[in-house]
């Protein structure tokens, strides 16, 4: 080859820390490059796409307060004629709340984020953990006076993330006027992690090596043809490395259908028909010495 090639096999993205000691690391020790291609699954929806852009992710941590009391009391707390909050407040009833005025802007989402590589409806705001309780103990027996609901917010590649985050912000900070309690005693947002989205040109010359090198490999397969193009459904290295000068590009074997599932695979055609292309494009875009 006339030129190097650096694999990389980087830590910190499960951990949301890619940015400072993976990839996003690499870049600044030294390890640079005209290109990158990136190989987490080009799937869904299509296996072996070239993705050349993928969504960004905020997660965010809204927790709620209460005001604890025997369980006993629970009647006293929302039953007409029952003394409310000046008994209790069960926090696990704001955070239902809450989770369900969060649910109506992602149904909005589903509607209004829209972007052509990206199948209707991607851009989603997911509740994925929640955890709530009587502070210091967990049993069932105590009115709860917290809840806490961590959040994926997967947003549109071509949006602002601060924009993202105040449209968030703004739009809980209507939801809680509705009501009594939480007028009072708004929820508290912690801005965790932001993982930026990342975007290369179709027409760059890293696509159009991949593309080539791809038909060739593809030949006689299932997959032969010119590659399709996709949105990547995650978020990925490509970002820390695009971010850094280094143009990306997502290429790979496999589907995120069964990522972090129970019984990770990918199919062997698929494995044989990437390793051939990261072989031409390398080749191609190196350039070999006769």
């Amino acid at each position: 080859l006339n030129g190097d090639v650096i694999l990389e096999s980087t830590v910190g993205e499960e951990n949301m820390d890619s940015a400072t000691i993976g990839a996003g690391a690499t870049v600044k020790r030294g390890y640079t490059a005209d290109a990158a291609i990136v190989s987490e699954p080009s799937a869904p929806p299509y296996p072996l796409a070239i993705v050349p852009v993928s969504s960004g992710l905020w997660w965010v941590g809204v927790t709620v307060t209460g005001k604890a009391s025997h369980a006993a009391t629970r009647g006293e707390t929302f039953r007409a004629g029952g003394l409310g909050a000046e008994v209790a407040v069960n926090a696990i009833d704001k955070g239902v709340y809450l989770f369900n005025a969060i649910r109506k802007l992602e149904d909005e989402w589903g509607l209004t984020k829209k972007h052509d590589l990206f199948k209707p409806g991607h851009f989603t705001i997911l509740g994925g953990v929640i955890t709530g309780g009587p502070e210091g103990v967990q049993v069932p027996f105590f009115i709860s006076d917290y809840c806490t609901i961590e959040y994926c917010i997967w947003y549109h590649p071509e949006e602002d993330p601060e924009a993202v985050k105040n449209e968030f912000e703004t739009y809980i900070h209507h939801a809680v006027q509705l009501d009594e309690w939480l007028r009072e005693h708004p929820p508290k947002l912690e801005w965790r992690v932001n993982w930026p989205a990342y975007s290369i040109d179709r027409d760059h010359a890293i696509c159009k090596a991949l593309a080539k090198a791809h038909e060739e490999a593809a030949e006689n397969s299932a997959f032969a043809g010119p590659p399709k193009f996709a949105g990547f459904y995650a978020v990925c290295d490509a970002a820390f490395l695009s971010r850094d000068g280094v143009a990306s590009v997502v290429y790979g074997p496999g589907s995120l259908l069964q990522a972090h599932a129970i019984d990770e695979y990918i199919e062997i055609d698929e494995l044989m028909v990437a390793t051939k292309t990261y072989a031409l494009v390398t080749m191609d875009w190196c350039e070999v010495s006769s």
